[in-house]
């Protein structure tokens, strides 16, 4: 818990507000409703998609950019309000005035995921080392 502190005052630090949410499953099913309308019930199965959303990335169900042109995209995208979630907690955030947010501020965190307000675009950082970071824009 400690260490969701120090992230969380990190952000702050930097200019953001940061306003606790309690609904981590609402954005979870957002998420796979904006980015993953396009894949199969079949193939979410086949994917193991309900243990991990990003599964959709890593199993080449959805193109996107991955590792260091992840990180350059998500660095360069202009951020107003973004939401903050992790797969598997309940805790969620919205993050106000989150222009200088960029990957590094995300520290040691792991299946997480941010989305600008609109739900137009994703980053995920997964616990995998050898899986993402992912970055997806809708087209």
């Amino acid at each position: 818990m400690e260490e969701k502190l120090k992230f969380v005052q990190h952000l702050i630090n930097k200019g953001m507000k940061v306003e606790e949410e309690l609904d981590g499953q609402h954005f979870r099913e957002k998420w796979e409703e904006r980015f993953a309308a396009g894949i199969d019930d079949k193939t979410k199965k086949d994917i193991y998609f309900n243990r991990f959303l990003w599964h959709i990335f890593s199993f080449g169900a959805l193109k996107c950019l991955e590792k260091d042109e992840a990180e350059a995209a998500f660095d360069q995208m202009e951020k107003k309000n973004c939401y903050l979630f992790s797969q598997h907690h309940i805790v969620s955030f919205e993050l106000l005035n989150a222009e200088s947010l960029k990957v590094e501020d995300l520290g040691e965190e792991t299946d997480i995921y941010v989305v600008d307000e609109d739900f137009t675009w994703t980053f995920v950082k997964t616990h995998e080392s050898v899986c993402g970071p992912y970055f997806y824009q809708l087209p």
